[in-house]
């Protein structure tokens, strides 16, 4: 994992300002909770034909605000993975979960679990 880390060239900074000029795109994903997600999710959007059809222009502002982190993250997953990695444009790309800090995440805490978007999406 140490090799992954000194692979992966990010400024955090750029993406969470990125993060926030993309405020725009936001979906609130809970009425009790600041909860958003940037970008559609199969656990969430998977079965719904929102899923396939906004996230045909989202990827678009996605590739736009964050290619850099997208290039990175691919070529640290080919060098560890030795295998070609791609972005599968006819799906969603991956995009954030966004949690605002907010005094009602004092009360609550969030269950491990496992997500298979590839039983979702097929």
């Amino acid at each position: 994992m140490e090799t992954v880390r000194k692979s992966l060239d990010i400024d955090t900074e750029e993406i969470i300002r990125s993060i926030y000029d993309c405020s725009q795109y936001w979906e609130s994903r809970s009425d009790e909770y600041p909860f958003f997600t940037l970008g559609k999710s199969a656990y969430l959007d998977g079965k719904t034909d929102a899923y396939y059809e906004v996230s045909a222009w989202l990827n678009d502002i996605l590739l736009g605000h964050f290619y850099g982190l997208y290039e990175s993250v691919i070529h640290v997953l080919q060098e560890e993975l030795e295998e070609p990695i791609e972005l599968a444009h006819d799906l969603a790309l991956p995009g954030f979960h966004i949690f605002p800090s907010s005094i009602k995440f004092l009360s609550i805490a969030g269950n491990w679990h496992q997500d298979y978007p590839q039983t979702t999406l097929g």
